[in-house]
């Protein structure tokens, strides 16, 4: 039984290493992308991705990590008892990044998924090798480390989550479209998302261009075209001549002033 909840934890550790190389690294998991709604970019490189400015994939990590770790420790008191615990905790946490998953981000990553279920695997384990171990776990235990985590998921909310706007920009961001600025971006570029944020529901107004080929709508060719070397990328054009070429996140009074429209 330990042997089993070793392997399964060095699993979860290989998936979440990978998964931090594309937090820290900005790599495309493409292996793991199979559209909007199904993208392990699009949550990874997310602003819930990261926790205090520590990569949530890492703290999975942790977690594997620590459990690889108390299993092998045969001496350690308790053992089985505080494994379970600890996933409960996680799991706990996890469920909390599931539902932001969905309800906020509207992409799930399988591989975070799978992490969830080598997590349920792992404390089925532990409370089969306490039991058959003699070894007492105690409920108190359990309610109390699903009770921690439930404090921790509602402080990483606070922590994580980032204020809309308090300003209608529905002017503003007619203008820019007005002006013949185009926003050109990534459904998976955090960057494009917190530029979209800034705006709130204004940014509906804005002529967005999808250059990723997963993409809603992509347009990859017209992003070709304009060799747009990063995201987002703010460019305006006049008669079809490009006129301004402007990189990275920008709030709406520095655009507004930089393309003559009212900061609205």
């Amino acid at each position: 039984m330990p042997n089993a909840i070793a392997i399964l934890a060095g699993l979860g550790a290989v998936l979440m290493a990978y998964l931090t190389q594309l937090n820290v690294g900005g790599v495309s998991l493409v292996a793991c992308d199979f559209g909007k709604e199904i993208s392990c970019s699009a949550v990874g490189q997310s602003d819930f991705a990261t926790l205090a400015g520590v990569p949530v994939s890492i703290l999975g990590l942790a977690y594997f990590l620590t459990v690889m770790v108390l299993v092998l420790r045969k001496r350690q008191a308790h053992r089985f008892g505080i494994i379970a615990s600890f996933t409960v905790f996680s799991l706990v946490f996890s469920a909390y990044l599931l539902m932001i998953e969905i309800a906020i981000i509207g992409a799930i990553c399988i591989f975070c998924e799978t992490s969830k279920l080598l997590m349920v695997a792992i404390l089925a384990l532990a409370l089969i090798a306490a039991k058959k171990g003699g070894e007492k776990i105690r409920h108190q235990w359990i309610i109390g480390a699903a009770a921690v985590g439930l404090v921790f998921s509602l402080a990483a909310y606070g922590l994580q989550r980032e204020p809309a706007p308090t300003r209608d920009y529905s002017i503003l961001a007619q203008c820019l479209t007005g002006q013949g600025a185009s926003m050109y971006g990534s459904y998976i570029c955090p960057a494009c998302a917190k530029q979209k944020r800034l705006f709130g529901a204004a940014f509906n107004f804005i002529d967005e261009v999808e250059c990723h080929p997963r993409g809603p709508e992509p347009q990859v060719e017209r992003c070709v075209a304009k060799r747009i070397a990063k995201t987002p990328t703010w460019i305006q054009e006049r008669g079809g001549v490009e006129a301004r070429r402007i990189e990275g996140v920008w709030t709406p009074e520095e655009l507004a002033e930089m393309f003559g429209c009212p900061a609205e």
